[in-house]
């Protein structure tokens, strides 16, 4: 077997981390997708970020996808099984969180959309307290950011991650 060249290796190797985004990604999509019914289609990566993904909507326009994670300090520092997300945490840390990706230089536009999707993998947290929890607030205004949405935790009953739409203020 042949071996390959640097340059070669490292676009193969680029080539799979691409792959394992998109399909992580892609996956991520589905699940907004079941549990929004938004219909966003046709992932791929953007080449420059950010935005880390392009996607179509539903009448075909470009759709800037800001994929993230969101990661409570005070709960991932609690190694304990019996961890909790406390009251107010998750507000706090998406008001922060949303203002960065608002501030950020969207390259490859204009979009129709930009489109922020949250990943939570708190296993503590479930859909009524994330809900409850954001019910009342609203993020914002944004100069750029027309949609949030908070993607919580495998549920292996549904196959998805439930989806929290997220309130914003205009």
């Amino acid at each position: 077997m042949p071996c390959l060249t640097k340059q070669q290796a490292t676009y193969v190797e680029r080539s799979a981390t691409d792959w394992k985004h998109v399909c992580v990604a892609g996956e991520l999509l589905a699940s907004l997708n079941r549990a929004t019914g938004v219909g966003l289609h046709s992932l791929a990566i953007a080449q420059p970020g950010p935005p880390g993904y392009v996607c179509a909507n539903a009448a075909g326009a470009r759709v800037a996808l800001d994929v993230d994670a969101v990661i409570c300090k005070e709960a991932a520092e609690d190694d304990s099984l019996e961890r909790v997300l406390h009251a107010g945490a998750l507000a706090a840390h998406l008001a922060r969180l949303l203002a960065e990706k608002d501030g950020n230089a969207y390259q490859g536009g204009p979009y129709s959309e930009v489109v922020a999707v949250l990943v939570i993998d708190e296993p503590t947290l479930r859909l009524e307290q994330a809900v409850f929890e954001l019910a009342s607030v609203a993020f914002g205004p944004y100069r750029q950011l027309t949609s949030v949405y908070l993607l919580l935790p495998y549920d292996s009953s549904t196959m998805s991650r439930p989806a929290v739409p997220v309130q914003l203020r205009r």
